[in-house]
């Protein structure tokens, strides 16, 4: 039984991860985050898994980055803009060099 449940959570984490899968659900994504969709926003952004969560695992770090990634990520998922959001992207990455 654990077999299945670790092919079921693969699966959803595949799912959420999905840039397609976020942006076609941004309103859910926004209401209901899953931590597979914020690592995914989050690296579009230049921001690791690791740095999501701060140097020794911290889920307070990792609630506190989530939410500034869902607050840059916002207006771009509420409008389904998967382009959009991976221009702006770039643009934060060029600015941060």
């Amino acid at each position: 039984m654990l077999k299945e449940w670790e092919r079921e959570r693969d699966a959803r984490i595949v799912k959420h991860s999905d840039l397609d899968w976020i942006f076609a659900n941004g309103a859910g994504v926004l209401k209901e985050p899953h931590g597979a969709s914020v690592n995914s926003l989050a690296a579009c952004l230049g921001i690791s898994a690791d740095q999501m969560w701060g140097p020794h695992g911290e889920g307070f770090v990792f609630y506190k980055n989530m939410i500034r990634v869902l607050s840059v990520a916002k207006p771009f998922l509420e409008a389904g803009d998967k382009v959009g959001w991976l221009a702006e992207c770039e643009r934060r990455k060029a600015l941060a060099k």
